[in-house]
């Protein structure tokens, strides 16, 4: 009898546990969040888009919205057909499917920020986070398109009439500006059709567009003066210059763009960007002033046409830059340098000291000879430049068998064909000590060889400048 009903009781305990934990997980389940069911099967319909997003609403239901709302409008952005026309600009200029898919995308993602007369459908909050349905009426949608693209489409055109006219006028760049304006207005439409209707004719601005940008770039040439030169660093600047012109398929002047110039010593691995701007003029002309490396028998200057580099990329959509890049030019000028027969003159203007400064001869004739510069070995040897070092030297104290000069040092270079001087500079107050004033005064002038040569550095650096 005991047995009995103790196992009474214990199928009586179990039974009320299993009734707590079943009741348990009912409450639970009743306070789990539920996501609807629009939200887990969107809607499908002929005459709407529908669009879903979700959002944390994380103490600012106003801020969740929002961010629920663009999602739902990227996800009517992405139900939204966008496919490749054969007659679109993407067609025309998109040179690689890489190129096509990334702008495809750009294009959605514009969308669904452009997106107009989109409406809330439903939206419930559930725990933490907010759910919304939006819809657009596909027919009014794409009425609307129609005719902003229709307007799209006229100003286009206007664009190119406008480049085509500048063209003519031989305004190169400012007409491919033109028709970067006009493929601008014409962007959000990229993948679409650009038939225009003008009067009884239809044009394909797609196709227009190509062909005149495609003429312009085509046509453009550098055209040096000389292949080759000859460089002479004691010329004028016009001497010591290349010359490019740079013209359009028309043979008119191209103005205003910008080149970029490289430099390449003969006999070097070298390759250096020259510094500065490089912009062709109203004549379509650039002058390029070449350094003058000493040391160096010859060379070889590049001139670089990038027209990609010419427009700031607010102007210049992705899609045409592969294109842009395709027409890039280049030039070689092959360049030597003259070397001018040099005579070399040192003195002293003192008369207290006789002789001249034959440690100081020396050197610089070396110098020369290893530069490449040959001597006149007389005055009546010819010669294309007289190098002339005077020193005016003076005589200080004198104490305990020390003796102390000063000597102040010119030199001018003088080019021997019209006796002009085309560089001119000057030491003062160097100072020299030892045994005798004579041989002071050669110390004072030889212990300065460093300055005397950085000066003939300077003189067939910058030999033009008077």
């Amino acid at each position: 009898m005991i047995r009995i009903l103790l196992f009474v009781l214990l199928i009586g305990f179990i039974g009320g546990c299993t009734s707590k934990k079943a009741a348990t997980d009912l409450g639970s389940q009743m306070n789990q969040p539920t996501i609807p069911d629009w939200f887990l099967q969107k809607p499908i319909s002929d005459a709407y888009y529908y669009g879903i997003g979700s959002e944390l609403i994380a103490g600012n239901p106003e801020l969740a919205f929002e961010n629920a709302r663009k999602k739902a409008l990227r996800d009517i952005a992405t139900e939204i057909e966008t496919k490749l026309e054969s007659n679109s600009i993407l067609s025309r200029f998109g040179n690689s499917d890489q190129v096509r898919d990334v702008y495809l995308s750009e294009i959605r993602t514009r969308t669904s920020v452009q997106i107009e007369g989109h409406e809330l459908v439903k939206s419930k909050e559930s725990g933490q986070r907010l759910y919304v349905l939006y819809r657009l009426d596909r027919a009014a949608y794409w009425a609307s398109i129609q005719e902003k693209k229709q307007a799209a489409l006229s100003k286009a055109n206007q664009f190119l009439e406008q480049a085509k006219s500048q063209s003519l006028q031989g305004q190169f760049k400012s007409s491919i500006v033109q028709a970067l304006l006009g493929l601008k207005v014409l962007e959000p439409y990229a993948d679409q059709s650009t038939l225009f209707s003008k009067g009884n004719e239809s044009i394909d601005l797609a196709a227009e567009f190509a062909s005149f940008l495609l003429q312009q770039l085509s046509g453009m040439a550098l055209l040096p003066a000389s292949s080759k030169i000859i460089l002479n660093p004691l010329g004028s600047d016009a001497q010591r210059s290349a010359f490019i012109h740079v013209k359009d398929g028309q043979g008119l002047p191209i103005g205003q763009i910008p080149l970029r110039m490289q430099w390449s010593p003969a006999g070097t691995a070298k390759t250096e960007t020259l510094p500065g701007n490089f912009i062709t003029s109203a004549s379509g002309e650039i002058q390029v002033l070449l350094p003058n490396l000493s040391g160096v028998e010859a060379a070889q200057l590049t001139a670089i046409s990038e027209p990609v580099a010419w427009f700031p990329d607010s102007l210049m959509p992705g899609y045409l830059k592969a294109l842009f890049r395709s027409y890039s030019r280049t030039v070689g000028i092959s360049v030597a340098f003259h070397k001018p027969t040099v005579r070399l003159k040192i003195k002293e203007r003192n008369s207290e000291f006789s002789g001249g400064y034959p440690a100081l001869e020396t050197s610089i004739r070396s110098w020369l000879l290893d530069q490449g510069y040959p001597l006149a070995e007389s005055d009546a040897a010819p010669a294309d430049l007289i190098l002339s070092i005077e020193s005016s030297s003076i005589k200080g104290q004198a104490q305990g068998g020390i003796y102390i000069t000063y000597s102040d040092l010119v030199l001018n270079a003088i080019r021997k064909s019209d006796q002009r001087t085309v560089f001119s500079s000057q030491l003062d107050r160097l100072k020299g000590a030892d045994l005798s004033f004579d041989a002071a005064r050669k110390r004072a002038v030889v212990s300065n060889r460093t300055e005397i040569q950085n000066w003939l550095n300077e003189v067939f650096k910058n030999a033009a400048s008077p």
